[in-house]
């Protein structure tokens, strides 16, 4: 059996990923994680096949040649509320070419897989856990399955999401199969880059946030070294670990940097953090250990609406970590979202502010939207209207603002905070790969276009 595991076409650069789904906000796209635990658990039963058509630049149909080139028996494909409706016709056309069953994996699948299978006759089966070995248990005719839905052949849906361990395990991604695929993040250092987990899931429950209903799970520090040794000996020189959070705790942080540095590991690597859970000793582990930059939530500069959104950290402690990062020489990137529930223009201005007064290196600045209240309550909508699901646009204000003032204060945002000439100065000097000038000066020129 061949098995094809697909990023369908889209209109841009779409990330579909993790259970998340939005519009890259320059010229970068990094490598899809659900993928690659799959490859691994069904390249120990099937030959498997990657195609990826955005990150190829392939349109409708190229892709659809080259697929019919693969043959596949199964398409394990990526689905975002993003690109759902684009995505349901490219497998409505595929399945007039050819006899194929077609699996998806993403967002709506994960959190309304009743209304996938409902309403999409096209899409057979989804794949709830991308680490979840069930899936070649149900391609190879098995029915009991928790972690894969499916319709019944009395019409029903077989849902059933069972509650897991605290651990995930599966085999050695097939990071080969994705080695030509020219994955890249803004701060890239190297043109061969790819990814990996060191957990699943999150054990925070921010409100804007998907990843806290994901049912979180550690993963062996064994299994992490292998994976990393495995990348390392397939040549490539950067990672970007893919946890929501890798922060867990400082215990969790100081055991996986030592694994790394007994191992003589060498390879630069890129994570997300929260700052209340990390200090000097900590960070000082994650540098010698090859991290070279840490992605950090800040969301907000008023400690009000930090609490109301469930993100309980301080200004304080913002601020005492950014300081740190400099000091240890670890790039940082800020994550700030305008227009949550209770902003005002004037908190608005001030986070754009707290953003040049932190120092971060780069910066993203993201639009508030109910992800999961559009998924679970109204799909239909979120599938018509794709743009009121994208963090990276404005589709709608949520807040007191208007959204034409909401689009203006997210430009202002991006414009004063990159163009700066203190700030274009740093870049110049942080530069160590050529490949880095190449990809800064793309990203660059993308921005000039805001």
């Amino acid at each position: 059996m061949k098995v094809l595991l697909l990023n369908p076409p889209a209109d841009g650069l779409i990330l579909r990923d993790y259970n998340c789904g939005l519009s890259t906000k320059a010229d970068y796209y990094w490598p899809p994680i659900d993928l690659y635990p799959l490859s691994g658990i069904l390249s120990e039963k099937f030959e498997v096949v990657v195609l990826d058509s955005v990150v190829l630049k392939q349109g409708v149909e190229s892709s659809k040649k080259a697929i019919l080139k693969i043959n596949p028996d199964v398409i394990i494909s990526l689905i975002s509320n993003v690109s759902l409706a684009k995505d349901i016709k490219f497998f409505s056309d595929l399945k007039k070419e050819f006899s194929f069953k077609c699996g998806v994996t993403g967002d709506i699948g994960y959190f309304n897989p009743d209304y996938v299978l409902d309403k999409h006759k096209e899409i057979d089966f989804i794949v709830r856990d991308f680490t979840s070995k069930d899936i070649v248990k149900y391609l190879l005719g098995e029915k009991d399955v928790d972690d894969v839905s499916f319709r019944l052949s009395s019409g029903k849906n077989h849902i059933h999401k069972k509650i897991h361990n605290t651990k995930i395990s599966y085999p050695m991604p097939n990071h080969d199969l994705f080695s030509k695929l020219k994955y890249t993040l803004p701060y890239s250092r190297h043109d061969k880059i790819t990814t990996m987990l060191t957990n699943y899931g999150c054990p925070y429950t921010c409100s804007f946030c998907i990843s806290g209903k994901m049912h979180f799970r550690l993963r062996e520090i064994d299994d992490i070294m292998e994976e990393l040794k495995h990348i390392c000996s397939l040549g490539f020189k950067e990672v970007y670990i893919r946890d929501f959070l890798f922060s867990i705790s400082k215990k969790r942080i100081i055991e996986i940097c030592k694994n790394i540095i007994e191992n003589k590991i060498k390879i630069d690597w890129s994570c997300d953090c929260r700052v209340d859970n990390m200090d000097e000793e900590s960070l000082t582990y994650m540098k010698k250990a090859g991290c070279f930059l840490i992605f950090f939530g800040v969301e907000s500069s008023d400690n009000d609406i930090l609490v109301s959104v469930k993100k309980n950290i301080k200004k304080s402690k913002i601020e005492e970590i950014f300081s740190l990062c400099k000091k240890l020489g670890i790039t940082t990137l800020g994550s700030f979202i305008l227009g949550l529930p209770e902003d005002t223009k004037d908190t608005m201005l001030k986070t754009i502010e707290f953003s040049k007064k932190l120092d971060c290196d780069y910066a993203s600045f993201n639009v508030y939207t109910p992800k999961i209240k559009y998924m679970l309550e109204t799909p239909e909508l979120a599938e018509k209207n794709p743009e009121l699901f994208d963090q990276s646009i404005v589709g709608k204000s949520y807040c007191e603002v208007s959204k034409e003032e909401l689009e203006k204060l997210q430009k202002h945002a991006v414009k004063s905070f990159y163009f700066r000439p203190s700030k274009m100065a740093s870049y110049a000097f942080d530069i160590k790969t050529p490949y880095q000038f190449i990809n800064l000066f793309k990203n660059a020129l993308y921005l000039t276009k805001i």
